[in-house]
């Protein structure tokens, strides 16, 4: 069989190749195998040799020169980067001695590397090599940074005829410490730039700049001077609880903003709601319509019509003062004098001439409250629809984190934009009641700001001869109050020496055209 002969052949190729490669592990130190497993070839290369005409060091072309004269010259093109930098940072100026950061160019180590690749002839070719201390750098740039550091300041914008208020931020400078460092970097391995460089600064954070409370409390207080009536005005940050104030326990007409308890009321009331009282609601808060208030008055005793409203109003009276408002209150339904009093000849009792504390206004008798009461009533919804506070405490069963919310989507959706929504951007959520009656005007919401949320009470007042004659004068006031409180929240951003034309440009706006409005609240 030739099966064996096959395996036989096979055997013997194997002896033949495990003995070659024996005698080439034996014999490695063998001159006539030495090429073999040498890595590289090497040359004698001595101080008289010369570079190939390709040779580079640290970028200086040293084809055809010996080591030494390679050497000399690699010194004279790099000799610059021990000189001194100078570094300007805005009206900054700052030198830095190459000493300061231990700056080392090791031209025997470069020349060392170049010789061993000649000597294996290979391509020389070596990089610059600057060694410092990349630490006492960095701290230098550091000193240069608090030089040339300016923080984002605030400023006031005032108008002498006028009573607007606007508060501004003016970014500071800050030096851009990753930037400047690599710049910095960079220029000390570059022997043929010149030795100084102009670093960039940034614009200072002016996140998180605002106006402090005491700032809005100055200029509450110049804006309420400016004003011949009375300004009642309550401020509550929402986040710290920190309040501003100015007459914030006058007595103030309650006027459509009582619609607020009112619906808090049939909230309490009426665990849940009919199509109808739906609607009701969202035309007495949104609309503003009496009508509509006195019907969710009815609803809310397990009836209708005025006597039921009368009764309705009632309730709420003893439930506002057993939750603790001494000064507001609703003794009448909207536009029910000649019914009530008129044709049923009932006695309606109003509030005392002069109640709460001075100064006093032409109070309404028959619906009142303060800037003080009416905040505490939208801040109590706020904290109920957050899962907490006292309605939820005392109303378990009525109110819930969902119903309060309800309450603040309805008052989100408030017609008015007139009064202190006109102080306020358009893209900005207001939670807000505002109400009126001849002498007075009010505004209570909640503003969500991206520099915070607050809760703001505006009410003005100021006795007139001419009716309705306030209208054009109160609500761009409000409007103004408003944008102050706003901007000391969001400062305008403004760049430093453009005040003025700032002023040209963004606030010498025209003062829009208010319409005189009738008697919106009066529950007389």
């Amino acid at each position: 069989m030739q099966f064996y002969p096959r395996i036989a052949r096979l055997y013997l190729i194997c002896i033949v190749v495990l003995a070659a490669c024996g005698t080439i592990r034996n014999d490695a130190t063998n001159p006539a195998l030495s090429q073999v497993v040498a890595s590289t070839p090497t040359v004698a290369f001595t101080a008289d040799s010369t570079f190939a005409a390709d040779a580079h060091i640290a970028g200086v072309d040293v084809g055809g020169m010996t080591p030494p004269a390679a050497a000399e010259l690699v010194r004279t093109e790099l000799a610059t980067l021990e000189q001194p930098l100078t570094i300007r940072a805005g009206n900054v100026r700052h030198t830095l001695d190459p000493a300061m950061i231990d700056l080392q160019v090791p031209v025997n180590h470069m020349l060392a590397e170049a010789t061993r690749q000649a000597a294996q002839a290979a391509p020389v070719d070596v990089p610059l090599d600057v060694q410092f201390d990349a630490t006492e750098l960095q701290a230098q740039l550091q000193a240069l940074a608090e030089e040339v550091y300016v923080p984002s300041r605030l400023d006031i914008i005032t108008f002498t005829d006028r009573l607007t208020r606007s508060f501004v931020v003016i970014p500071g400078q800050v030096l851009d410490m990753d930037p400047a460092l690599y710049k910095v970097t960079q220029l000390l391995q570059s022997p043929q730039a010149a030795r100084q460089i102009t670093l960039d600064l940034a614009e200072a954070d002016t996140q998180g700049v605002r106006a402090s409370f005491d700032q809005i409390q100055e200029q509450v207080n110049t804006m309420t001077d400016m004003w011949s009536g009375i300004v009642g005005l309550y401020l509550y940050d929402l986040e710290t609880g920190t309040t501003v104030t100015h007459n914030a326990d006058t007595v103030f007409s309650g006027a459509s903003i009582l619609k607020v308890p009112i619906m808090l009321y049939t909230y309490i009331s009426l665990p849940e709601f009919t199509a109808e009282q739906e609607q009701w609601m969202h035309e007495m808060i949104v609309e503003s319509n009496n009508l509509s208030a006195n019907d969710l008055l009815s609803a809310s005793v397990g009836s209708e019509g005025t006597d039921a409203a009368l009764m309705g109003v009632e309730k709420m009276n003893a439930l506002l003062r057993d939750l603790g408002f001494a000064h507001t209150y609703q003794n009448m339904p909207y536009e029910s004098t000649d019914y009530l009093i008129g044709i049923r000849g009932l006695t309606i009792r109003g509030g005392p001439a002069q109640e709460g504390s001075p100064p006093y206004t032409l109070a309404d008798p028959m619906v009142r409250t303060t800037p003080a009461e009416i905040s505490r009533l939208f801040l109590w919804i706020e904290q109920c629809r957050q899962g907490e506070g006292l309605l939820l405490e005392q109303f378990p069963d009525a109110l819930s984190p969902q119903r309060c919310q309800d309450m603040l989507d309805l008052l989100a959706q408030t017609s008015d934009t007139i009064r202190m929504r006109a102080g306020l951007p358009a893209d900005v959520r207001v939670e807000h009641k505002s109400g009126w009656v001849e002498d007075m005007h009010g505004d209570v919401g909640i503003v969500r700001s991206p520099g915070g949320d607050f809760l703001l009470a505006l009410y003005l007042f100021e006795e007139q001869h001419n009716s309705w004659f306030i209208d054009v004068r109160a609500t761009p006031l409000m409007a103004a109050f408003a944008h102050m409180v706003y901007t000391a929240y969001n400062p305008m951003r403004v760049e430093d020496g453009n005040l003025e034309r700032f002023r040209a440009e963004v606030l010498l706006r025209p003062t829009p055209t208010v319409e005189p409005q009738g008697e919106e609240g009066d529950a007389s």
